[in-house]
């Protein structure tokens, strides 16, 4: 376990580092706007795309990693939508059900990957990139609906949902590089070694704007329902995706990328759907810090339970 606490300190390091950043004169909060959109449409598809192209992706267990994926995403919303009276005893309305369910279910890509890659290196982030396939159209799907049901602003319509997921860079990257990768399709080595060397900024830039977008201030007064939101995000989720991975076969460092991705925080879209559908937009900012600060406690307990995977040798 000491072994993954400490890998995974540089990315802690760097989450603090850009939320130090952001705070000071030079690189107020604002001005991180346009470096967030060039990791989120060029960076990061590249990083992606020449990852996925040069994985072995021959013997990867890719249909049951991402059946593992989306049953336990599924096997979660639907555990929470029927306990949905007993949140509302506990005086949780439907906006602030709604982010408590983007937090079970959502993850943070950013976090996933570099812990992934500095876990099992080129392997463990190509495999956790494929991983967003399965998860990342499922949740936002389930994630719309509910806003859709619970939250009383205007709602998009289902064509628009399905069109920002169809052309999500991050989906679209790994998706390229996988047909690419089945072809064997050969690049031009030049070409390759840009396309490389551009992208190898985007994880720890990810990681800075991860820190970038944390409030500490949401978590002032203490909520205490954030609580319930980070056990089932960072305990819950991991362990029931676990499961069906075990039950399906799945082992070696596919298993440790499923655990990873459900261990990991939600991700800072949640607050802006939040935001723009109706949502509780300040206990989804609670809950994203929240688990993010958590999360580096509750992940190497996490992989250990589920039989050291997260421990490289």
């Amino acid at each position: 376990m000491i072994v993954a606490i400490e890998s995974l300190l540089p990315s802690l390091l760097l989450i603090a580092l850009g939320f130090g950043l952001a705070r000071t004169p030079l690189f107020p909060t604002g001005g991180w706007d346009s470096v967030e959109r060039l990791n989120y449409y060029v960076l990061y598809p590249t990083l992606l795309f020449v990852s996925v192209v040069r994985a072995d992706l021959s013997a990867a267990p890719i249909f049951a990693m991402a059946l593992a994926m989306a049953l336990g995403v599924l096997t979660v919303a639907a555990a929470m939508a029927a306990s949905r009276p007993l949140w509302s005893r506990a005086g949780i309305d439907g906006p602030a059900f709604t982010s408590h369910l983007q937090g079970a279910i959502r993850y943070n890509t950013a976090i996933a990957l570099g812990v992934a890659g500095a876990l099992f290196g080129a392997e463990g982030l190509a495999l956790t990139a494929l991983g967003t396939i399965a998860i990342v159209p499922l949740v936002n799907v389930i994630s719309v609906a509910a806003l859709a049901s619970l939250a009383s602003s205007r709602r998009p319509t289902p064509r628009r949902v399905l069109t920002e997921i169809a052309l999500n860079p991050l989906i679209l990257a790994t998706v390229a590089g996988a047909l690419v990768n089945a072809a064997g399709l050969p690049l031009y080595r030049p070409l390759v070694e840009t396309l490389d060397l551009l992208g190898r900024g985007a994880l720890s830039l990810a990681l800075l704007l991860v820190g970038v977008g944390l409030r500490p201030q949401s978590l002032a007064p203490p909520r205490p329902n954030v609580g319930l939101g980070v056990v089932v995000k960072l305990l819950v989720t991991p362990l029931v995706m676990f499961g069906y991975a075990r039950l399906l076969g799945v082992e070696g460092v596919a298993l440790a990328a499923i655990v990873i991705s459900g261990a990991v925080p939600t991700a800072s879209s949640a607050y802006v759907l939040a935001r723009r559908m109706g949502g509780d937009a300040d206990l989804m900012a609670a809950l994203i810090t929240a688990q993010t600060i958590a999360a580096y406690a509750t992940l190497p307990i996490v992989l250990w339970i589920a039989g050291g995977t997260g421990a490289p040798p």
